[in-house]
């Protein structure tokens, strides 16, 4: 499954209090979804199974290439995620060198919507498999993904450091990742490549605009 946010909106001031206000999806999340841990680290393990990563085919109809399914308001995994969003959003120079911030964007989140497309998770099933196999046991934590809603497609195997992150593009773009998928070749063209060809994703929403 592939879960993204498909539109927003500006909205009233109050919605910066949440987004300023230093919470996360592991504060906040799990009281407003109604799933409830006894400590951050068992919370971990229910975005496992929460977010976990549907391996069998959905049959769907040839013309189609994904199904998209909107997230209802109560769903566990749509509040979880629009608290991830709304915590992720900063504050940003407005540009790389300038010393002038503006201050962390006003949103709305619209819809949330669930993607399945059985031909991009079996790649990526299969690069899973791949870094699985290359060595055995848990990979180390990566400090950087600290934020991020992580998770685990294989429950019963090792942490592979996977995680629900961000990427930004053109509108015009969405329906063909859709379809296809990330293509790493294309990585650059709508703002740069500051870090080089490839795809990008951040942990903070703003980032990824």
């Amino acid at each position: 499954q592939t879960v993204t946010s498909l539109r927003s909106e500006r909205s009233k001031e109050s919605k910066r209090t949440a987004a300023t206000s230093g919470h996360s999806w592991k504060t906040a999340g799990s009281v407003n979804s109604g799933l409830f841990a006894i400590s951050p680290f068992s919370l971990e393990s229910v975005a496992e199974w929460v977010f976990s990563l549907a391996s069998v085919s959905h049959n769907l109809p040839p013309q189609h290439a994904y199904e998209r399914l909107i997230l209802d308001l109560d769903d566990p995994r749509r509040l979880w995620l629009q608290d991830y969003f709304e915590a992720s959003l900063k504050c940003h120079r407005i540009s790389y060198n300038s010393d002038e911030w503006c201050p962390a964007p006003l949103l709305n989140i619209v819809k949330i919507c669930e993607v399945r497309n059985d031909a991009v998770n079996g790649v990526y099933l299969q690069e899973l498999a791949s870094i699985a196999s290359s060595r055995q046991g848990h990979r180390q934590k990566v400090p950087e993904l600290e934020q991020a809603i992580c998770l685990r497609t294989h429950l019963q195997g090792p942490k592979l450091n996977e995680a629900l992150l961000f990427h930004g593009c053109k509108w015009e773009t969405v329906f063909s990742i859709l379809r296809e998928g990330f293509d790493s070749r294309l990585g650059g063209t709508n703002v740069g490549s500051a870090f080089g060809i490839g795809t990008y994703f951040s942990t903070v929403a703003s980032k990824a605009d």
